[in-house]
């Protein structure tokens, strides 16, 4: 009779991790004070749940035509400014924007908005047939852009700097 070997464990789940992101609006230079508390509430704003680096940097990658500039470079678009420990249940980060991402943003019209929301993954899947899309994914990705746009202008107009609190939380 051949020994048998013990059955092989499954390996555990990762846990979800849900982000939730508040761009705005900061006219000095910002430290690791503001990971803290929220944004204060006179500055211009625009929170959304799914908001983070990665996706300012594919709306730069979409807004620029190129996949090969943002594999060169992403910092070019998003720069982490401070972060607390990514070990805890709850994490913040904060980011700065480029002046060029600030920009591209900025000169967003609501008709190439809706078509970046409707084709977003479109450099992917070249040749594939389009997904359907499940829970309103393609309305929020334009809200999205709409509200980074919109906050984009008004970063242009006064000369500020457009910035990124990311809260990221495990779920259970």
């Amino acid at each position: 009779m051949t020994p048998t070997k013990p059955p092989k464990s499954t390996p555990r789940a990762s846990p979800r991790i849900a982000c939730y992101g508040t761009a705005f609006l900061a006219d000095a230079a910002l430290d690791a004070k503001l990971l803290i508390p929220e944004v204060a509430a006179d500055a211009r704003q625009f929170s959304s749940p799914r908001l983070d680096a990665s996706f300012l940097i594919d709306c730069a990658r979409l807004l620029t035509g190129g996949l090969a500039t943002m594999e060169s470079a992403p910092s070019r678009y998003v720069k982490r400014v401070a972060g607390t420990d990514f070990r805890s249940p709850k994490t913040t980060v904060l980011y700065e924007c480029s002046i060029e991402l600030r920009g591209l943003l900025g000169a967003l019209t609501d008709e190439r908005a809706a078509e970046l929301a409707t084709e977003w993954y479109g450099p992917y899947r070249l040749g594939k047939t389009k997904p359907p899309e499940r829970n309103g994914r393609t309305q929020r990705r334009l809200a999205i852009l709409n509200g980074l746009a919109t906050l984009a202008k008004h970063a242009q107009l006064g000369q500020t700097r457009m910035m990124l609190r990311v809260e990221y939380r495990m779920q259970r």
